[in-house]
This record gives structure tokens, sequence and C-alpha cells, in this order.
């Protein structure tokens, strides 16, 4: 990507600027990545707990928990995995992730709800 837009713009950059914006780039899109990925699993486990007939604030309650314990048990288990370590912006990006499928997981559902009757 980095040697696509420099022969695009015709720009010059020595190898370890260019070695250090690579890096960059990788950490900040695993880290958006972390947040996509529980966006989907909050998504899905609210989705799942509603469908089996948990109502009012304990179906997002309930999935919240559930996310967060997978989250910090996918944390927990890096620490047994070379060249990996347990990292709390990881664990940060994967609560925020899970909070905002969830929402919008509550959200869809009671809006139909609410059309529904």
């Amino acid at each position: 990507m980095v040697e696509t837009a420099a022969k695009l713009t015709g720009a010059q950059m020595p190898e370890p600027e260019k070695l250090q914006l690579i890096i960059r780039i990788n950490n900040v899109g695993r880290e958006y990545m972390h947040g996509v990925v529980f966006l989907a699993l909050g998504l899905l486990v609210q989705n799942a707990l509603t469908q089996s007939g948990a109502r009012g604030m304990r179906a997002p309650a309930l999935a919240l928990a559930i996310c967060a314990a997978y989250g910090l048990t996918d944390e927990v288990h890096q620490l047994f995995v070379p060249g990996r370590a347990f990292q709390v912006s990881d664990l940060a990006m994967d609560t925020a992730g899970s909070i905002t499928g969830i929402a919008a997981g509550w959200f869809v559902y009671n809006t139909r709800r609410g059309k529904s009757r």
C-alpha cells in the first residue's frame, strides 16, 4: 500500500521511514479490526439472546458479559502464544465494538417491535 502510494504520487521516502509507516498502518488497522469483529459478535449475541426470549435490559447486559468474557479469554490465551501479548487496548476495542453491536441490535429489535404493535 505504501509502495503504491509512493509510485502514484512520485514521492520518495527513505526505507526506515517507509518501514515505520507500514508498522503504524498495520497497528491502526489491527486495532480497528478488533472493534469491527466484536461489533459483529455483539450484534449476533444480542440477536441470539433476544430470539431465545431474553427481554428488557437482560439481553444487552448478558450479551455484553458474554462478549467481554470472550475478549478477555482471547487476550489471556495470547499470554501463552510466542510473540503475542495481553493488550488492554485490544480489550478496550473489543468492548467498544461489542457495545456498538449490542446497541445496534437492541435498537433494531425495539424499532421493529414498536412498528408491529
